[in-house]
């Protein structure tokens, strides 16, 4: 499995979606998503696209994912779930932070 559909199924698996609820979620075929995890192959830069749209972050974050280096894994993971909140998700998450620092 390629890079590409790695991050995708990394995604995919932490907002907790199966293939057909994450197609849905992102607007694209089943047929297609299963295509990438059955039969390798790659997601077209337009479904990558609708894809980085759905989870609120630049094509450049999708695809520098895993080119920040001086992480910890467990600031890595939390990068990772930071990425798939919504707006409103990570606004209740500053206003939490903010409550610890008074």
């Amino acid at each position: 499995m390629n890079e590409i559909i790695q991050h995708i199924n990394e995604l995919r698996k932490l907002k907790g979606l199966s293939q057909y609820e994450f197609a849905e979620f992102v607007g694209i075929c089943p047929n297609t998503v299963y295509g990438w995890t059955r039969n390798g192959n790659t997601p077209t830069f337009s479904n990558i696209q609708k894809i980085c749209d759905a989870f609120g972050i630049t094509v450049e974050q999708f695809f520098r994912k895993n080119k920040i280096t001086n992480l910890n894994e467990e600031d890595s993971s939390i990068l990772n779930k930071w990425s798939v909140l919504t707006a409103e998700e990570k606004k209740i998450i500053f206003n939490v932070m903010d409550s610890f620092r008074k």
